[in-house]
């Protein structure tokens, strides 16, 4: 059996993300796929990095791999528009590893990417459960800048507690993403934070996709 060269990780989110890509590592043809895709359907790009308590992910065990997120849609429910993105979104990247193969994939010369810090969970009481919820001021504004003072959770008494850095490294200014995620509540995921960040698209990457791109080409039954 061959193994698989790039893997494109479908998923569906309940959290207002839009169609949008995630990157799990900063490898040199993920990169290039996902700039690709950017530069076509101005896509978001979320960096998860750096979060030793998820990894294993799908994309991350084989040579290339991006997740493809839409949303927002309720767990289990197919919706037309939904699976359109969706559908909009993989051919695209079909559509960009073939011109890589072919040598006719242009890349911008910017990419712009949303880099994981860390991720916060709702307040808690003592015995666990939650003291207060996401603000509604917040509450589907994925991938809007949040500045130290903005209104983040909202507690049993009404009253608005601001977002504050938790340490003197962590920017004023952040964007946060799958905010009131359905599945990462049982993991202690509120909301998760990052830092948005404009890098050149370094000729490597390009290259790189290109020779993976060959060799998809070159094996039985691509």
């Amino acid at each position: 059996q061959v193994p698989c060269l790039v893997a494109l990780d479908l998923h569906s989110t309940t959290a207002a993300m839009g169609n949008s890509l995630v990157l799990y590592a900063r490898r040199a043809a993920d990169l290039a796929l996902a700039a690709a895709l950017q530069h076509q359907l101005g896509l978001p790009i979320y960096l998860h990095e750096a979060e030793p308590s998820q990894t294993g992910h799908l994309a991350e065990c084989w040579p290339c791999g991006l997740a493809i997120e839409v949303g927002p849609v309720p767990q289990g429910l197919l919706q037309p528009a939904i699976v359109q993105r969706s559908r909009l979104a993989l051919q695209a990247a079909i559509e960009a590893l073939e011109q890589a193969a072919a040598g006719s994939l242009r890349l911008p010369r910017r990419l712009v990417v949303h880099r994981h810090l860390h991720s916060l969970d709702l307040p808690r009481q003592g015995d666990g459960s939650p003291a207060a919820l996401i603000h509604p001021r917040r509450l589907g504004r994925d991938w809007q800048p949040m500045r130290a003072g903005d209104p983040l959770f909202l507690d049993a008494e009404g009253r608005t507690l601001p977002y504050a850095p938790s340490t003197e490294l962590e920017e004023t200014t952040v964007w946060p993403v799958f905010i009131n995620e359905a599945a990462y509540g049982e993991k202690g995921i509120a909301l998760s934070l990052t830092q948005r960040e404009t890098w050149a698209v370094e000729p490597e990457w390009g290259q790189a996709l290109v020779e993976l791109a060959a060799r998809l080409e070159t094996r039985p039954g691509a």
